[in-house]
């Protein structure tokens, strides 16, 4: 086995002993990465030593690519779609 197959298994392993939590953080940071997005290119027109560009341009490129490369299942996408409203109700209330 190559380093990249083992470190890859140990991953799965990893994994596999824990799906629920790790399900859970990857539908979480999903949405909110859907969620601030908007709110980071607002602060990135402003603050661009703060909000710098290549983290915008990483994160909307991320989303892009997960979106239309994964394969990502209609169920999926509303799961992270919720969370994005759980974020965005959220801040609407700050």
């Amino acid at each position: 086995m190559k380093n990249k197959e083992i470190v890859k298994a140990i991953r799965l392993q990893k994994y596999e002993a824990n799906k629920e939590m790790y399900d859970k953080s990857a539908v979480i940071t999903l949405g909110m990465l859907q969620a601030v997005i908007e709110d980071y290119e607002n602060a990135n027109e402003v603050f661009p030593e703060l909000f710098p560009n290549n983290l915008k341009y990483a994160i909307n490129d991320f989303l892009d690519g997960f979106y239309k490369t994964k394969g990502i299942s209609k169920e999926v996408a509303e799961e992270h779609h919720a969370i994005a409203q759980l974020f965005t109700n959220f801040k609407e209330e700050i």
